[in-house]
């Protein structure tokens, strides 16, 4: 779809800020935001916040008293894409032509500590230590180390290189590279995943200013196209941290079927894309998430090493954003890993290339993953407008997908 734009961006630092709060941090990311789009907080109809830690709506005591309707927005680590989401759809019901979506954290120190019933677990499930998500990524990370014959160097790698890509981005949290050697030999908090293999819970804020395609151009040359977002939930079969029980049957992750749904609804491929963007809690959480964005997992077992490639031929880099150093962003809790976050952009606009793309079903087959999506034309054999192949940042259970125009 070409009907909504991002036409601002504003990013607060992440890392530790004393005393400063979550809304303080969340108002000079909204402030950063309308300043790159050019429009002040009274051009805005509509907002929508995303927190795991406070109510959003309150911000507008430090943005402006101006009446209009935000809405708060929480849905565990998905809530990133949720508000995007929530504030395109409002565009497209006509509840106005400017809205703003921000998401903002202000994390302690250490693990997350929740009250495990308010994922209806009951209090016993963390009094004996289940309630632990370095345990959950530990457990999934071994599992896919089996599949596809991952090293821990692998993780090493992917590390490593999220260090030095932190180093580079004055925003970021983490901004000091380590060697692949450090983070093998850092102390083992759940095997096989050491602690410079994980990220740490911080502080930051995020916004983005979204307006009606037909009228970006009066305030950007170069605004982002909302293709596609997509969320979704766990089917019967597959593995959840806020869960006493394991199935029986075995079904792939939320992320295959919110890629694939996202891709659909684009009008694209995983062999469309160049970048992917992923969610890092953990070095083995992105490479889990890589596998199952960029090719939508097939049922071919495939193996897997640095230089290996799944059938798409995306690329998983975390380029130097404030997040891609270790951190975790604005409503990103650790607490839960029951959907999955993507955004992707495209270097160039596209024409609709929906309509020549058969559908493929998402009825699991009998061995419990998708059917792959249907084969497209490559980019010269295209002819619908498409020059470049967009880049997808995925962060674990839905998938936005724009384009740059």
């Amino acid at each position: 779809m070409d009907d909504v734009t991002i036409i601002g961006v504003g990013l607060h630092p992440f890392g530790r800020h004393g005393d400063k709060s979550p809304y303080e941090m969340a108002a000079d990311a909204v402030e950063l935001a309308l300043a790159d789009a050019g429009v002040t907080w009274s051009d805005v109809r509509c907002a929508f916040g995303g927190s795991w830690g406070v109510w959003t709506d309150p911000l507008t005591g430090l943005v402006g008293l101006s009446g209009l309707p935000f809405i708060h927005v929480f849905s565990a680590c998905a809530t990133g894409a949720a508000t995007i989401q929530q504030a395109a759809n409002a565009i497209r019901a006509g509840n106005g032509d400017i809205v703003v979506a921000v998401g903002t954290d202000k994390h302690a120190r250490g693990s997350f500590k929740g009250d495990p019933t308010t994922t209806n677990v009951p209090t016993w499930y963390r009094e004996n230590g289940q309630y632990v998500t370095t345990k959950f990524f530990g457990m999934k990370i071994n599992k896919y180390m089996h599949d596809y014959g991952i090293s821990p160097e692998t993780l090493a790698k992917v590390a490593a290189k999220n260090y030095r890509n932190g180093a580079l981005n004055p925003k970021a949290f983490r901004r000091k590279p380590i060697t692949e050697e450090e983070i093998l030999g850092s102390p083992m908090l759940n095997y096989p995943l050491t602690s410079y293999m994980f990220c740490a819970p911080d502080e930051g804020a995020a916004a983005v200013v979204l307006c009606r395609a037909d009228i970006a151009h009066r305030f950007t040359d170069t605004p982002v196209y909302v293709k596609a977002t997509a969320i979704r939930t766990r089917n019967y079969g597959s593995y959840e941290v806020n869960t006493t029980w394991a199935p029986v049957e075995e079904d792939v992750a939320p992320t295959v079927y919110a890629s694939r749904a996202a891709y659909e609804d684009a009008g694209i491929g995983p062999e469309d894309v160049d970048v992917i963007q992923v969610q890092d809690t953990d070095a083995g959480a992105e490479i889990t998430i890589w596998l199952r964005t960029a090719s939508v997992l097939t049922a071919t077992r495939r193996s897997f090493s640095p230089t290996a490639r799944p059938r798409s031929r995306a690329r998983c880099r975390s380029t130097p954003t404030a997040a891609s150093s270790r951190t975790v962003s604005p409503s990103e809790p650790l607490a839960s890993a029951r959907s999955t976050r993507s955004w992707s952009s495209s270097a160039a606009r596209r024409a609709t290339a929906k309509s020549r793309v058969t559908r493929a079903s998402a009825t699991p087959r009998s061995t419990g993953l998708p059917a792959p999506l249907p084969s497209r034309s490559s980019p010269a054999e295209r002819t619908d407008g498409l020059r470049h192949k967009p880049a997808v940042c995925s962060l674990r259970a839905g998938l936005r997908i724009a384009a740059l125009g």
